[in-house]
Parts: structure tokens; C-alpha cells; sequence
């Protein structure tokens, strides 16, 4: 299952500084079940935009979008963990 999970006013701050990356933002979020009956989250690194733009704007996004998703997929590893 690919999920959307775009935050539009983080996007909103990064594409003035660079409007091309528009279509590179870090907004799906991939959940699929493996052979071993065990789900699998992915997302891709924010960090990405970053290698592809110098833009300041975008680094500071880049690293609020990092530091928000980890601390997500931190939580889906406890609650994994818990149940």
C-alpha cells in the first residue's frame, strides 16, 4: 500500500527556494507485508532533496521532515514491539 503523507506546509516552505523538487518530495510512504507475516514501513530519506539542491530552504525542510518522519517510524517500531 503506498500512502500519501505529504505535509503541505513543509512543502509549501521548500519549493520557493527550489520549485523543481517539487516532484522529488519525500510524500509517499510504503507498507507492505513480506512473506514472514511481518509489515514493512519505508519512506524515503528527506535528506535526498538535500544532495539535489544547495538551497538552504530546502536543507532546513529536508531536516524537520527527517527528524518528523523518524520519530514516526519510531513510534510504529514500539508499538510493533508492544502488541
Amino acid at each position: 500500500m503506498i500512502l500519501g503523507a505529504c505535509n503541505l506546509h513543509l512543502a509549501s516552505k521548500a519549493l520557493p527556494g527550489e520549485p523543481q523538487l517539487g516532484a522529488l518530495l519525500p510524500c509517499n510512504v510504503v507498507v507492505r507485508r513480506g512473506d514472514d507475516d511481518h509489515t514493512t514501513v519505508e519512506a524515503i530519506d528527506p535528506q535526498t532533496m538535500v544532495q539535489l539542491s544547495g538551497s538552504p530552504q530546502v536543507r532546513e525542510v529536508a531536516d524537520d521532515a527527517d527528524t518528523r518522519l523518524r520519530a514516526a517510524l519510531t513510534i510504529l517500531g514500539e508499538a510493533s514491539s508492544a502488541g
